[in-house]
């Protein structure tokens, strides 16, 4: 027998990402030890420290992406409010962005929880993507969110200087097992130098639950 299927598939996607769950929680951990300790540092110098001030900003925002995506915020179950706090902590956290910047345009949606945490986890990966393959110093990204009748989109387009008609990657294989598991659906489409991928994801698909943990502030 070739690979997965049925329950073991199932199975082994459940445990797959109880591990990035857990590994996230720890990194967000070990983050916040970080930055105290940064700040600490700051506090006894006596002169400014424009590096340690780009330190703390990055390794925070940071901090706040993996526990927004360890656990996304419950109250509402607002994907709008949770996408842009998704955006900003994600251009917190990387200055390699350079003069580019990231236009949201959101629809004010309430969704399923389940529905929420996979919509989070492929946005992230879709704006690693759009960061990665993006132009470096001038390319924008662009996020549309909308309701349609029983499900939610997500656009995310960006300009890039690559003539391929789709990316391949850890991010990419990421992405496919969150639709497959959702029953969501991906259409890629690159015209010129814009880059666009657009998610459509069924309202109502259920969370895999872990175990909670306690996130330090």
């Amino acid at each position: 027998m070739n690979g997965f299927t049925g329950r073991a598939r199932s199975r082994y996607e459940n445990s797959a990402r109880l591990l990035v769950d857990e590994e996230r929680h720890r990194t967000a951990n070990e983050l916040a030890a970080t930055l105290a300790a940064l700040r600490l540092t700051k506090a006894r110098l006596d002169c400014d420290a424009p590096m340690i001030d780009e330190a703390i900003v990055r390794i925070e925002g940071h901090a706040r992406l993996n526990r927004l995506l360890v656990q996304p915020p419950s109250e509402g179950n607002n994907a709008s409010k949770a996408l842009r706090e998704l955006c900003e902590a994600f251009v917190m956290g990387r200055s390699s962005l350079g003069d580019r910047n990231v236009r949201l345009v959101l629809e004010e949606v309430v969704v399923h929880p389940g529905t929420l945490d996979a919509l989070l986890q492929v946005a992230y990966e879709l704006l690693i993507n759009a960061t990665k393959h993006g132009e470096p110093t001038s390319g924008k990204i662009a996020i549309h969110l909308r309701r349609l009748a029983t499900s939610v989109s997500l656009e995310v387009v960006n300009e890039t200087p690559r003539q391929s008609n789709a990316r391949r990657g850890a991010g990419a294989a990421l992405v496919s097992s969150i639709l497959r598991r959702a029953g969501g659906d991906l259409r890629i489409t690159h015209e010129g130098q814009l880059y666009k991928a657009v998610v459509v994801l069924p309202d109502g698909f259920r969370r895999i639950e872990g175990p909670r943990r306690e996130l330090k502030p």
